[in-house]
């Protein structure tokens, strides 16, 4: 096609060639990527099912919820026998290799943020069936069910659980991370009342701290 665009005299034919050329440069490089994603969407596309394992280690016990980020799945690690999370991301999340590099480098990020009201990460799974998060299992309930079982907190009670957020963030940012997803469903009361923010491994990345700060007033709005 190059050599046929090369060889192509002045004028109306010239560019006639040139866009054809172009089109079918341009078809094939579409079909290429639709085929890539097609094969990878049919590789990753197993869903977890209850008493299955993952990586050899993980049997999933109970399906906890589901979201735009993925599942969640209480699970018993054999290994040093206790309960853990496990999270599958959403396919769109690992849509292409480029992008499953990506997000598996985000995750691995965000495992190494340690602090009382961030949700720890023990393990990222790179696996032919999808990309797995392993991670603490806290018992309690997001605040956004809260909100929609009880209404809005007072502002105090508002106050107290937003400053647990503040306190996530702040470490968060002190390590050139931003969760970039904040919202309601994303922060957990536990059963003690602790403040543990969920989802760091999922959306974490650098950026600017300042889209964390709107969502943190989107919560508050809340």
């Amino acid at each position: 096609l190059w050599a046929l665009w090369g060889r192509a005299g002045a004028g109306g034919a010239a560019f006639a060639l040139r866009r054809r050329a172009a089109r079918l440069l341009m078809g094939r490089e579409d079909r290429l990527k639709q085929e890539l994603a097609s094969a990878f969407t049919t590789q990753t596309a197993a869903a977890p099912k209850e008493g299955g394992v993952i990586g050899g280690q993980y049997r999933l016990d109970s399906l906890l919820g589901k979201g735009t980020t993925g599942e969640v799945w209480a699970a018993f690690d054999a290994t040093l026998k206790r309960t853990v999370a496990v999270k599958k991301m959403a396919l769109d999340l690992v849509a292409d290799p480029e992008a499953r590099q990506r997000r598996l480098a985000e995750a691995h990020t965000a495992a190494g943020l340690q602090h009382p009201n961030i949700v720890a990460v023990f393990e990222v799974l790179d696996l032919p069936a999808g990309v797995f998060l392993v991670f603490e299992h806290v018992s309690g309930q997001p605040v956004r069910r809260l909100l929609e079982k009880n209404g809005p907190f007072a502002p105090a009670r508002a106050r107290q659980i937003l400053e647990g957020v503040c306190a996530a963030l702040e470490h968060a940012h002190s390590q050139g991370v931003t969760h970039r997803n904040l919202r309601t469903s994303n922060i957990m009361l536990t059963e003690d009342g602790t403040v543990r923010v969920l989802d760091f491994s999922v959306a974490a990345g650098a950026g600017d701290a300042s889209v964390d700060l709107r969502g943190l007033g989107t919560c508050l709005y809340e």
